[in-house]
Protein backbone atom coordinates (compact mmCIF):
# COMPACT_ATOMS: atom_id res chain seq x y z
CA UNK A 1 0.00 0.00 0.00
CA UNK A 2 1.00 3.80 -0.26
CA UNK A 3 0.49 6.19 2.21
CA UNK A 4 -1.26 9.14 -0.14
CA UNK A 5 -3.67 7.24 -2.16
CA UNK A 6 -6.77 5.11 -2.14
CA UNK A 7 -5.82 1.66 -1.67
CA UNK A 8 -7.40 -1.54 -2.93
CA UNK A 9 -10.91 -0.19 -2.75
CA UNK A 10 -10.43 1.50 0.49
CA UNK A 11 -10.40 5.13 0.80
CA UNK A 12 -9.75 7.35 3.89
CA UNK A 13 -11.77 9.96 5.19
CA UNK A 14 -9.85 12.99 6.91
CA UNK A 15 -11.79 14.06 10.06
CA UNK A 16 -15.71 13.82 10.65
CA UNK A 17 -17.58 15.59 14.54
CA UNK A 18 -19.01 13.19 16.46
CA UNK A 19 -22.14 14.25 18.51
CA UNK A 20 -19.86 15.82 20.91
CA UNK A 21 -18.26 17.68 18.57
CA UNK A 22 -14.74 16.08 18.92
CA UNK A 23 -12.95 15.02 15.76
CA UNK A 24 -13.05 11.03 15.21
CA UNK A 25 -11.87 8.95 12.52
CA UNK A 26 -13.81 7.31 10.16
CA UNK A 27 -12.84 4.23 7.57
CA UNK A 28 -15.79 3.15 5.05
CA UNK A 29 -15.34 0.85 2.20
CA UNK A 30 -16.24 1.26 -1.11
CA UNK A 31 -19.21 -1.17 -2.29
CA UNK A 32 -20.34 -1.75 -5.81
CA UNK A 33 -19.00 1.95 -7.02
CA UNK A 34 -21.55 3.86 -5.83
CA UNK A 35 -21.72 4.11 -1.81
CA UNK A 36 -20.14 3.84 1.07
CA UNK A 37 -20.84 2.21 4.16
CA UNK A 38 -18.97 2.60 7.41
CA UNK A 39 -16.10 -0.30 8.31
CA UNK A 40 -16.94 -0.08 12.45
CA UNK A 41 -17.30 3.18 14.01
CA UNK A 42 -14.72 5.64 15.05
CA UNK A 43 -11.16 4.77 15.72
CA UNK A 44 -9.75 7.19 18.40
CA UNK A 45 -8.17 5.64 21.62
CA UNK A 46 -9.45 8.25 23.90
CA UNK A 47 -12.90 9.26 22.68
CA UNK A 48 -12.79 13.11 23.95
CA UNK A 49 -9.18 13.10 22.44
CA UNK A 50 -8.99 15.01 18.69
CA UNK A 51 -7.70 12.50 15.96
CA UNK A 52 -5.52 14.25 13.46
CA UNK A 53 -3.99 13.23 10.04
CA UNK A 54 -5.05 9.36 9.54
CA UNK A 55 -3.52 7.64 6.98
CA UNK A 56 -4.63 3.92 5.94
CA UNK A 57 -2.90 0.94 3.65
CA UNK A 58 -4.44 -2.88 2.84
CA UNK A 59 -2.63 -5.81 3.10
CA UNK A 60 -4.61 -8.58 1.97
CA UNK A 61 -8.18 -8.24 3.08
CA UNK A 62 -7.03 -6.34 6.12
CA UNK A 63 -6.93 -2.49 6.61
CA UNK A 64 -4.50 -1.07 9.15
CA UNK A 65 -4.98 2.63 10.13
CA UNK A 66 -2.81 5.21 11.69
CA UNK A 67 -3.15 8.91 12.94
CA UNK A 68 -2.45 10.96 16.33
CA UNK A 69 -4.33 12.22 19.12
CA UNK A 70 -4.20 15.70 21.10
CA UNK A 71 -5.91 16.64 23.86
CA UNK A 72 -8.37 14.57 25.21
CA UNK A 73 -6.38 14.03 28.61
CA UNK A 74 -3.68 13.35 26.38
CA UNK A 75 -0.18 14.29 27.85
CA UNK A 76 1.14 14.49 24.59
CA UNK A 77 0.65 14.11 20.59
CA UNK A 78 0.12 10.16 20.56
CA UNK A 79 0.46 8.29 17.52
CA UNK A 80 -1.86 4.86 17.22
CA UNK A 81 -2.30 1.87 15.13
CA UNK A 82 -5.37 0.00 14.80
CA UNK A 83 -6.36 -2.94 12.50
CA UNK A 84 -9.55 -4.43 10.58
CA UNK A 85 -11.09 -7.06 12.71
CA UNK A 86 -13.75 -8.30 10.68
CA UNK A 87 -16.12 -4.86 11.21
CA UNK A 88 -14.58 -3.81 14.08
CA UNK A 89 -11.15 -1.78 14.55
CA UNK A 90 -8.12 -3.44 17.36
CA UNK A 91 -5.93 -0.81 18.14
CA UNK A 92 -2.67 -2.47 18.11
CA UNK A 93 -0.26 -2.84 21.45
CA UNK A 94 -2.44 -3.40 24.70
CA UNK A 95 -3.27 0.21 25.43
CA UNK A 96 -3.95 1.23 28.97
CA UNK A 97 -3.90 4.36 30.77
CA UNK A 98 -3.30 7.47 28.80
CA UNK A 99 -2.30 5.47 25.78
CA UNK A 100 1.82 5.92 26.65
CA UNK A 101 2.35 1.96 26.97
CA UNK A 102 0.84 1.30 22.81
CA UNK A 103 1.31 4.77 21.59
CA UNK A 104 4.55 4.81 18.58
CA UNK A 105 6.28 7.77 19.91
CA UNK A 106 10.17 6.90 20.37
CA UNK A 107 9.48 8.98 23.83
CA UNK A 108 6.57 9.42 25.63
CA UNK A 109 7.10 12.85 26.14
CA UNK A 110 7.52 13.70 23.19
CA UNK A 111 5.23 15.33 20.73
CA UNK A 112 4.43 13.20 17.71
CA UNK A 113 2.72 13.92 14.22
CA UNK A 114 1.97 13.20 10.46
CA UNK A 115 2.28 9.55 10.70
CA UNK A 116 2.10 7.73 6.90
CA UNK A 117 1.57 4.21 6.46
CA UNK A 118 2.80 1.51 3.28
CA UNK A 119 2.93 -2.25 3.30
CA UNK A 120 6.20 -4.60 3.07
CA UNK A 121 8.00 -7.37 3.98
CA UNK A 122 10.14 -7.89 7.20
CA UNK A 123 13.35 -8.30 5.87
CA UNK A 124 14.57 -11.74 4.83
CA UNK A 125 10.85 -13.12 5.03
CA UNK A 126 7.95 -12.82 2.86
CA UNK A 127 5.84 -11.42 5.46
CA UNK A 128 3.88 -8.42 4.38
CA UNK A 129 3.46 -5.83 7.59
CA UNK A 130 3.10 -2.08 7.80
CA UNK A 131 5.56 0.20 8.12
CA UNK A 132 4.84 3.81 9.53
CA UNK A 133 7.57 7.13 9.28
CA UNK A 134 6.07 10.05 11.39
CA UNK A 135 7.33 12.90 12.80
CA UNK A 136 8.26 13.38 16.33
CA UNK A 137 9.30 16.50 18.47
CA UNK A 138 12.50 15.33 20.20
CA UNK A 139 13.13 16.98 22.79
CA UNK A 140 16.60 15.72 23.66
CA UNK A 141 17.38 17.03 20.44
CA UNK A 142 15.34 20.55 20.34
CA UNK A 143 14.21 19.62 16.80
CA UNK A 144 11.57 17.95 14.65
CA UNK A 145 12.80 14.51 13.37
CA UNK A 146 11.91 12.33 11.34
CA UNK A 147 11.60 8.34 12.14
CA UNK A 148 10.48 4.60 11.32
CA UNK A 149 8.41 1.58 12.98
CA UNK A 150 7.44 -1.31 11.59
CA UNK A 151 5.25 -4.15 12.45
CA UNK A 152 6.55 -7.16 15.21
CA UNK A 153 3.53 -9.82 14.50
CA UNK A 154 5.24 -12.07 17.91
CA UNK A 155 5.13 -8.92 20.31
CA UNK A 156 2.28 -7.37 18.16
CA UNK A 157 3.94 -3.89 18.60
CA UNK A 158 5.64 -1.41 16.64
CA UNK A 159 9.41 -1.60 16.51
CA UNK A 160 11.77 0.98 15.76
CA UNK A 161 13.63 0.85 12.31
CA UNK A 162 17.01 2.85 13.16
CA UNK A 163 17.74 6.01 14.08
CA UNK A 164 16.51 9.92 12.83
CA UNK A 165 16.59 10.23 9.44
CA UNK A 166 17.45 13.75 9.31
CA UNK A 167 20.37 14.80 8.13
CA UNK A 168 21.40 17.27 10.94
CA UNK A 169 19.11 15.72 14.24
CA UNK A 170 20.32 18.22 16.76
CA UNK A 171 20.21 21.13 13.80
CA UNK A 172 16.91 21.07 11.63
CA UNK A 173 13.15 20.43 11.40
CA UNK A 174 12.53 17.68 9.16
CA UNK A 175 8.57 17.66 8.09
CA UNK A 176 5.90 15.95 5.73
CA UNK A 177 6.92 12.68 5.71
CA UNK A 178 6.29 9.81 3.16
CA UNK A 179 6.93 5.97 2.93
CA UNK A 180 7.55 3.63 -0.38
CA UNK A 181 8.96 0.33 -1.26
CA UNK A 182 10.80 -0.85 -4.16
CA UNK A 183 10.79 -4.74 -4.07
CA UNK A 184 11.74 -5.31 -0.38
CA UNK A 185 13.05 -2.07 -0.10
CA UNK A 186 11.58 0.70 1.38
CA UNK A 187 12.36 4.76 0.54
CA UNK A 188 11.40 7.76 2.96
CA UNK A 189 11.06 11.14 1.27
CA UNK A 190 10.82 14.39 4.23
CA UNK A 191 11.92 18.28 3.69
CA UNK A 192 14.21 19.22 5.91
CA UNK A 193 15.35 22.57 6.76
CA UNK A 194 18.97 23.42 5.50
CA UNK A 195 21.17 26.16 4.06
CA UNK A 196 17.95 28.52 4.79
CA UNK A 197 15.44 26.49 2.61
CA UNK A 198 13.40 23.71 2.59
CA UNK A 199 15.03 20.90 0.63
CA UNK A 200 13.59 17.68 -0.69
CA UNK A 201 15.49 14.37 0.97
CA UNK A 202 15.02 10.19 -0.48
CA UNK A 203 16.64 7.89 2.03
CA UNK A 204 16.82 3.49 1.84
CA UNK A 205 17.34 0.83 4.36
CA UNK A 206 20.54 -0.44 2.52
CA UNK A 207 20.97 -2.29 6.56
CA UNK A 208 18.48 -4.49 7.56
CA UNK A 209 20.32 -5.88 10.55
CA UNK A 210 18.33 -5.56 13.40
CA UNK A 211 20.21 -3.22 15.69
CA UNK A 212 22.28 -1.63 12.96
CA UNK A 213 20.02 -0.63 10.72
CA UNK A 214 21.58 2.05 8.47
CA UNK A 215 19.37 4.53 5.92
CA UNK A 216 21.37 5.91 3.16
CA UNK A 217 20.58 9.28 1.82
CA UNK A 218 19.50 9.52 -2.16
CA UNK A 219 19.84 13.10 -2.67
CA UNK A 220 23.07 15.74 -2.26
CA UNK A 221 23.28 17.64 0.97
CA UNK A 222 21.09 20.48 -1.19
CA UNK A 223 18.04 17.50 -1.81
CA UNK A 224 16.83 17.57 -5.36
CA UNK A 225 15.24 20.76 -5.41
CA UNK A 226 14.90 22.21 -8.40
CA UNK A 227 16.07 25.94 -7.29
CA UNK A 228 18.01 26.84 -4.74
CA UNK A 229 15.79 29.77 -3.14
CA UNK A 230 12.40 28.19 -3.10
CA UNK A 231 11.14 26.03 -0.26
CA UNK A 232 10.16 22.57 -1.04
CA UNK A 233 7.89 20.51 0.83
CA UNK A 234 4.83 18.04 1.09
CA UNK A 235 7.20 15.04 -0.67
CA UNK A 236 4.99 11.97 -2.00
CA UNK A 237 6.41 9.02 -2.83
CA UNK A 238 5.76 5.96 -5.09
CA UNK A 239 7.80 3.62 -7.09
CA UNK A 240 6.80 1.36 -10.47
CA UNK A 241 8.86 -1.61 -8.32
CA UNK A 242 12.46 -0.51 -9.46
CA UNK A 243 13.00 2.92 -8.97
CA UNK A 244 10.98 5.57 -6.62
CA UNK A 245 9.18 8.85 -7.84
CA UNK A 246 8.47 11.66 -5.80
CA UNK A 247 6.74 14.91 -6.29
CA UNK A 248 6.43 18.02 -4.24
CA UNK A 249 5.50 21.28 -4.14
CA UNK A 250 8.61 24.02 -4.24
CA UNK A 251 7.72 27.77 -4.59
CA UNK A 252 3.80 27.34 -5.06
CA UNK A 253 4.64 24.77 -8.06
CA UNK A 254 4.43 21.18 -8.03
CA UNK A 255 7.92 19.48 -9.62
CA UNK A 256 7.85 15.61 -9.95
CA UNK A 257 11.60 13.76 -10.19
CA UNK A 258 12.38 10.04 -11.07
CA UNK A 259 15.84 8.59 -8.96
CA UNK A 260 18.14 8.57 -12.16
CA UNK A 261 16.69 11.68 -14.14
CA UNK A 262 19.48 14.15 -13.81
CA UNK A 263 20.34 12.83 -10.41
CA UNK A 264 23.44 11.74 -8.94
CA UNK A 265 21.70 7.76 -8.56
CA UNK A 266 20.74 6.41 -11.80
CA UNK A 267 19.31 2.36 -11.06
CA UNK A 268 19.48 0.45 -14.05
CA UNK A 269 17.09 -2.79 -13.60
CA UNK A 270 17.42 -1.88 -10.10
CA UNK A 271 20.61 -1.32 -9.17
CA UNK A 272 21.92 2.09 -8.05
CA UNK A 273 25.12 3.09 -5.75
CA UNK A 274 26.62 6.07 -3.68
CA UNK A 275 29.37 6.89 -2.57
CA UNK A 276 30.79 8.18 0.76
CA UNK A 277 32.30 10.75 1.76
CA UNK A 278 31.02 12.40 -1.35
CA UNK A 279 33.30 15.69 -1.02
CA UNK A 280 36.76 14.96 -1.07
CA UNK A 281 39.57 17.67 -0.45
CA UNK A 282 43.04 16.37 -1.05
CA UNK A 283 45.29 19.25 -0.34
CA UNK A 284 49.22 18.90 0.42
CA UNK A 285 51.07 21.28 2.94
CA UNK A 286 52.25 23.69 0.48
CA UNK A 287 49.04 24.02 -0.96
CA UNK A 288 48.34 25.14 2.74
CA UNK A 289 50.86 27.74 3.31
CA UNK A 290 49.49 29.54 0.37
CA UNK A 291 46.05 29.49 1.13
CA UNK A 292 46.97 31.21 4.52
CA UNK A 293 48.94 34.08 2.91
CA UNK A 294 46.31 34.84 0.72
CA UNK A 295 46.37 38.64 -0.38
CA UNK A 296 43.20 40.79 1.11
CA UNK A 297 41.25 43.72 -0.44
CA UNK A 298 40.34 46.36 1.55
CA UNK A 299 37.29 45.48 3.13
CA UNK A 300 39.48 42.05 4.12
CA UNK A 301 38.24 40.06 1.95
CA UNK A 302 40.50 37.38 0.14
CA UNK A 303 41.43 38.91 -2.93
CA UNK A 304 39.88 36.43 -5.71
CA UNK A 305 39.13 37.33 -9.10
CA UNK A 306 35.87 35.38 -9.90
CA UNK A 307 36.10 33.66 -13.11
CA UNK A 308 32.31 32.68 -14.38
CA UNK A 309 33.80 29.95 -16.87
CA UNK A 310 34.78 28.24 -14.27
CA UNK A 311 32.77 25.05 -13.13
CA UNK A 312 31.12 25.64 -9.40
CA UNK A 313 31.60 22.65 -7.64
CA UNK A 314 28.49 21.52 -5.33
CA UNK A 315 30.61 22.28 -2.40
CA UNK A 316 30.63 25.88 -2.77
CA UNK A 317 27.19 26.46 -3.89
CA UNK A 318 25.92 24.90 -0.52
CA UNK A 319 28.54 23.61 2.14
CA UNK A 320 28.63 20.10 2.76
CA UNK A 321 27.86 18.85 5.88
CA UNK A 322 30.83 18.39 7.71
CA UNK A 323 30.19 14.57 8.55
CA UNK A 324 29.83 14.49 4.41
CA UNK A 325 33.38 16.24 3.78
CA UNK A 326 36.80 14.84 3.88
CA UNK A 327 39.67 17.25 3.85
CA UNK A 328 42.82 15.24 4.04
CA UNK A 329 46.45 15.44 2.85
CA UNK A 330 47.17 11.49 2.68
CA UNK A 331 45.06 9.04 0.64
CA UNK A 332 41.70 9.26 0.12
CA UNK A 333 39.41 6.29 2.04
CA UNK A 334 36.22 6.52 -0.01
CA UNK A 335 33.49 3.74 0.77
CA UNK A 336 31.08 2.80 -2.23
CA UNK A 337 27.34 1.65 -1.05
CA UNK A 338 26.07 -0.54 -4.10
CA UNK A 339 22.68 -1.30 -3.69
CA UNK A 340 19.60 -3.52 -5.61
CA UNK A 341 16.12 -4.47 -5.34
CA UNK A 342 16.06 -8.34 -5.43
CA UNK A 343 19.89 -8.09 -3.32
CA UNK A 344 23.72 -6.96 -3.09
CA UNK A 345 24.63 -10.72 -4.51
CA UNK A 346 22.66 -9.85 -7.71
CA UNK A 347 25.84 -7.14 -8.84
CA UNK A 348 29.03 -8.43 -10.46
CA UNK A 349 30.95 -5.73 -11.07
CA UNK A 350 31.78 -1.65 -9.20
CA UNK A 351 33.69 0.53 -11.45
CA UNK A 352 34.94 3.59 -10.11
CA UNK A 353 36.03 6.76 -12.05
CA UNK A 354 37.69 9.69 -11.02
CA UNK A 355 37.46 12.07 -14.01
CA UNK A 356 37.24 15.80 -15.17
CA UNK A 357 35.15 16.75 -17.52
CA UNK A 358 35.98 20.29 -17.73
CA UNK A 359 39.09 22.14 -17.76
CA UNK A 360 39.87 26.25 -16.96
CA UNK A 361 39.27 27.76 -20.14
CA UNK A 362 39.22 24.72 -22.12
CA UNK A 363 36.86 23.10 -24.04
CA UNK A 364 35.71 19.94 -21.82
CA UNK A 365 37.60 17.01 -21.76
CA UNK A 366 37.82 13.51 -20.52
CA UNK A 367 41.04 13.34 -18.86
CA UNK A 368 40.49 10.45 -16.13
CA UNK A 369 43.77 9.79 -13.98
CA UNK A 370 41.42 7.15 -11.97
CA UNK A 371 40.06 4.01 -13.27
CA UNK A 372 39.23 1.10 -11.18
CA UNK A 373 37.23 -1.95 -11.56
CA UNK A 374 36.18 -4.36 -8.98
CA UNK A 375 34.72 -8.01 -9.54
CA UNK A 376 32.32 -9.46 -7.06
CA UNK A 377 32.88 -13.10 -7.80
CA UNK A 378 37.06 -13.00 -7.22
CA UNK A 379 37.35 -10.64 -4.69
CA UNK A 380 40.08 -8.48 -7.30
CA UNK A 381 40.43 -5.11 -8.11
CA UNK A 382 42.05 -3.57 -11.28
CA UNK A 383 43.47 -0.54 -12.26
CA UNK A 384 42.26 0.08 -15.57
CA UNK A 385 43.49 1.78 -18.69
CA UNK A 386 40.98 4.89 -19.70
CA UNK A 387 41.75 4.92 -23.13
CA UNK A 388 41.40 0.70 -23.51
CA UNK A 389 38.55 -0.26 -20.59
CA UNK A 390 39.69 -4.08 -21.75
CA UNK A 391 42.75 -3.60 -20.62
CA UNK A 392 42.42 -4.59 -17.20
CA UNK A 393 45.86 -6.32 -16.35
CA UNK A 394 46.71 -8.88 -14.07
CA UNK A 395 44.46 -7.47 -10.90
CA UNK A 396 45.30 -7.64 -7.23
CA UNK A 397 43.11 -9.40 -4.60
CA UNK A 398 41.55 -6.72 -2.14
CA UNK A 399 43.24 -7.09 1.68
CA UNK A 400 46.44 -9.25 0.65
CA UNK A 401 47.12 -8.13 -2.75
CA UNK A 402 50.00 -5.93 -4.07
CA UNK A 403 49.01 -2.05 -4.71
CA UNK A 404 48.53 -1.05 -7.84
CA UNK A 405 49.88 2.16 -9.41
CA UNK A 406 49.94 4.59 -12.94
CA UNK A 407 51.28 8.30 -13.52
CA UNK A 408 48.53 9.80 -11.17
CA UNK A 409 47.51 7.77 -8.48
CA UNK A 410 48.00 4.76 -6.29
CA UNK A 411 45.65 2.06 -5.46
CA UNK A 412 46.50 0.65 -1.88
CA UNK A 413 44.92 -2.40 -2.36
CA UNK A 414 46.50 -4.02 0.85
CA UNK A 415 44.04 -1.37 2.37
CA UNK A 416 40.87 -2.18 0.69
CA UNK A 417 37.83 -4.37 1.98
CA UNK A 418 34.40 -5.45 1.31
CA UNK A 419 31.60 -5.69 3.69
CA UNK A 420 28.43 -7.04 3.40
CA UNK A 421 25.60 -5.50 5.19
CA UNK A 422 23.63 -8.80 6.19
CA UNK A 423 22.30 -11.29 3.44
CA UNK A 424 18.84 -9.85 3.75
CA UNK A 425 19.89 -6.15 2.72
CA UNK A 426 20.06 -5.06 -0.32
CA UNK A 427 23.67 -3.17 -0.31
CA UNK A 428 26.75 -3.96 0.33
CA UNK A 429 30.37 -1.36 0.88
CA UNK A 430 33.56 -1.48 -0.82
CA UNK A 431 36.31 0.62 0.58
CA UNK A 432 38.69 2.36 -1.94
CA UNK A 433 42.43 3.65 -0.73
CA UNK A 434 43.86 6.06 -3.22
CA UNK A 435 46.24 8.48 -2.88
CA UNK A 436 46.46 11.33 -6.20
CA UNK A 437 50.57 12.34 -6.82
CA UNK A 438 49.92 15.67 -6.48
CA UNK A 439 52.45 16.68 -9.47
CA UNK A 440 50.67 14.82 -11.82
CA UNK A 441 46.88 15.23 -10.54
CA UNK A 442 45.29 18.25 -9.41
CA UNK A 443 42.08 19.83 -9.92
CA UNK A 444 38.40 19.75 -9.82
CA UNK A 445 37.66 16.25 -10.81
CA UNK A 446 33.66 14.00 -10.51
CA UNK A 447 33.42 10.90 -8.69
CA UNK A 448 31.73 8.43 -11.02
CA UNK A 449 30.17 5.10 -10.40
CA UNK A 450 29.10 2.33 -12.70
CA UNK A 451 27.66 -0.81 -11.86
CA UNK A 452 26.64 -3.96 -13.35
CA UNK A 453 24.25 -6.17 -12.29
CA UNK A 454 22.70 -9.56 -13.42
CA UNK A 455 19.56 -7.22 -14.06
CA UNK A 456 21.78 -4.33 -16.66
CA UNK A 457 24.26 -1.88 -16.00
CA UNK A 458 24.37 1.68 -15.44
CA UNK A 459 26.37 3.09 -17.38
CA UNK A 460 29.05 5.73 -15.09
CA UNK A 461 26.70 8.25 -12.85
CA UNK A 462 28.15 10.77 -11.12
CA UNK A 463 28.19 10.57 -7.26
CA UNK A 464 30.22 13.34 -5.95
CA UNK A 465 33.46 15.92 -6.26
CA UNK A 466 37.19 15.13 -5.73
CA UNK A 467 39.52 18.41 -5.48
CA UNK A 468 42.97 17.89 -5.31
CA UNK A 469 45.63 20.48 -4.99
CA UNK A 470 45.29 23.88 -3.43
CA UNK A 471 43.90 26.08 -5.57
CA UNK A 472 40.68 24.49 -5.98
CA UNK A 473 40.19 25.40 -2.34
CA UNK A 474 40.36 29.73 -2.91
CA UNK A 475 36.41 29.79 -4.59
CA UNK A 476 35.72 27.96 -0.81
CA UNK A 477 36.85 31.19 1.19
CA UNK A 478 34.47 33.85 -0.68
CA UNK A 479 30.70 33.47 -0.74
Amino acid sequence: GHGRRPVGGVRRERTGHDATGHFRGQVREQLGGFRWDPVGGGLNFRPLANGREPDIAVSGDQAWAVWYEEGGGLPHKFIFVARQVGNTWEIVGGCTGDGRNCALNRSNVNDARDPRIAIGPIPGTNELVPWIVFVESDISKGHDNIYVSRYDPSSNRFIPVGGSLNLQPSFDDASDPDIAFAGSVPFVTFSEEFGGNKRVYVRHLADVRTGRERWDLDTRDNGINLLGFEDAVTPSIATNGLAPFVAWSEGGILSLETLGIEKHMEPSGGTWGSNYPPYIRIISPSDRLGVAFLSRDSAGAPAIARDNAVHTPESVRLPAISSRLAEISGPAVITTTCDNIAGWSNITEVWFKITRPYVRNEPPSVETPFLGLYTTADKKVYLVDPQDPNNRGTGSTIGVGSDLQNATVILHVSQMSEQSLGPDSPAFDLKWVISPKLGGARGLYQQQLRLVSKDGDTDFFDVGEFLVGGELNLPLLIR
